[in-house]
């Protein structure tokens, strides 16, 4: 992409008519917790790309990335999976899945497209580390109230047929935290703002490399100390989640994180990580949260309902391996959950095909692999963010996520444009290193 540079537009306004730079990026991520507490959340993303996508229009002269072709192929592909769907109940879960990327595809390009003086990568990336300690906050307030529920203002209003739904259901009524007994007594896994506790858990594993990247760039001392502290706070609801998914996904993505720094030299960061990894697993071991996280190790609930599915799974796919089925299907065992449900991965080949699979695939680790190459804080944690949405894939159905995928994935092509890669050094100047070495050393 070429780097386009514009200068700001003054219209002469007061300045009480003024609003402040980056007011876009906080009123797309920080008020997604509003649409939650009105019971929007299932359709939230597709009422943000709206106004995105007639700002996109107005002003034309779209830019796309190299080999965004291979998304928008993708998209069509779902379109044409939406043929092999059976009833109008099937049409409705195919819509709500596609919606996200078609919702999706709008942002990115918005954040892509948008110039930096009107908004910056700096504001984007601030108002992500806000909506993370919005994230905490609901994550507390799940520990802390785990029997809270209340019907939002959109189930009053939604016909009651359509409450009968569950995913509708699950969207509208409101409550902080899914209270289970699996480890012998109740827990309340956080689960505020969004409808399930595992959704609260890959959240905040995608959000905190944003998190982090604020705190390291922030401006503001009272800024930055807010993100630690709130860093500091988040310990108890992730353990309190005891979800595995999120402890995985989030410890690889450190861990890489630490080793790209070792690899730059930069053993200030190291050090700083390492040190903020004994702090917290000294916390852990020596506090009741230890035991929490012990067991949720030995307790393996689910795990074998997800086999058996994902075995079904595999099996079904065999009849339309090209297109799909459109959306998941009613299992053959009364006792379980839809099929293709349980990972993202299952979800996209079995509603899309071997085809919609290998497309979302290729999109995501082309993206994972180029944005590797660059150096930018802003670039690099969102690399980091994309490389734990991937390590999610295999075990979460992270459809409602997506756009947050595609916001990382904007916000390293947007780095891109503003710093240039670095030539690959010249063939003949590593071959003569070597010899010119062996030169210096003395007979």
């Amino acid at each position: 992409m070429r780097r386009v540079q514009a200068a700001p537009v003054n219209l002469n306004l007061p300045p009480g008519w003024v609003l402040p730079r980056g007011w876009q990026a906080y009123a797309i991520f920080g008020l997604l917790p509003l649409w939650w507490l009105i019971g929007l959340s299932a359709i939230m993303w597709v009422l943000i790309a709206l106004p995105l996508g007639v700002s996109l229009a107005w002003r034309g002269g779209l830019k796309a990335p190299r080999r965004f072709g291979i998304w928008l192929l993708l998209v069509m592909w779902i379109c044409a999976s939406g043929m092999e769907l059976s009833n109008p109940g099937r049409m409705v879960a195919w819509s709500w899945r596609a919606s996200f990327y078609m919702a999706g595809t709008v942002i990115f390009l918005y954040i892509v497209n948008v110039p930096e003086w009107r908004l910056s990568i700096r504001s984007i990336v601030n108002a992500l580390g806000f909506y993370w300690i919005m994230v905490v906050f609901g994550g507390w307030l799940g520990v802390l109230f785990p029997n809270v529920s209340f019907p939002s203002p959109m189930q009053i209003v939604l016909p009651h047929g359509l409450l009968h739904n569950t995913y509708v259901y699950e969207h509208v009524h409101l409550q902080f935290a899914e209270v289970q007994h699996f480890l012998g007594y109740p827990v309340g896994r956080p689960e505020t703002f969004f409808a399930y506790t595992n959704a609260w858990g890959s959240s905040f594993a995608m959000l905190t490399p944003f998190a982090i990247c604020a705190m390291s760039q922030a401006r503001s001392r009272a800024w930055k100390r807010t993100l630690q502290i709130t860093m500091a706070l988040s310990l108890v609801p992730v353990v309190f989640s005891l979800n595995r998914g999120l402890w995985l996904s989030l410890g690889i993505g450190i861990v890489y994180a630490t080793i790209r720094f070792a690899m730059r030299g930069d053993f200030r960061q190291v050090g700083r990580v390492a040190a903020v990894i004994v702090i917290l697993a000294g916390v852990v071991t020596l506090s009741p949260l230890g035991d929490l996280a012990q067991g949720r190790f030995q307790h393996k609930t689910g795990d074998a309902g997800r086999i058996q599915r994902d075995q079904e799974a595999q099996q079904r796919l065999l009849d339309s391996p090209a297109l799909g089925f459109g959306a998941p299907l009613p299992s053959t065992d009364p006792t379980q959950s839809s099929v293709g449900t349980e990972s993202e991965i299952f979800l996209l080949v079995f509603s899309h095909g071997i085809p919609g699979l290998g497309l979302w695939m290729l999109w995501f680790f082309y993206t994972l692999f180029r944005s590797a190459r660059w150096r930018s804080p802003w670039a690099f944690w969102a690399h980091v963010t994309l490389l734990i949405a991937l390590i999610q894939v295999p075990y979460y159905e992270i459809t409602e996520r997506l756009p947050l995928m595609l916001v990382a994935a904007a916000i390293t092509y947007r780095a891109m444009m503003r710093e240039p890669e670095a030539d690959p050094e010249p063939v003949e100047k590593r071959r003569l290193r070597p010899a010119r070495r062996k030169a210096l050393v003395p007979a």
